[in-house]
């Protein structure tokens, strides 16, 4: 998978999130409390992962799963 997108006024279920994303990542977001608000998750092999949040925050993590500030060319 590449990019998973909720339609409007719906988010990824946890057992989805759980199942896509490696351990550190999900435990971060559940830590944060945003497991019920992630309505877009992306994937790029070689630079990480993106979430988004329902308040359009987006979040970005390396492939070890720590979150970094967003790559110039994603």
């Amino acid at each position: 998978w590449r990019a998973i997108d909720a339609p409007d006024n719906v988010y990824l279920e946890k057992k989805m999130l759980s199942d896509l994303l490696p351990a550190a990542i999900y435990n971060y977001i559940e830590s944060k409390r945003l497991i019920n608000k992630i309505n877009e998750l992306e994937y790029h092999p070689k630079m990480g992962y993106k979430i988004e949040t329902n308040r359009g925050k987006e979040i970005y993590f390396n492939l070890s799963g720590k979150t970094i500030r967003k790559p110039i060319n994603w």
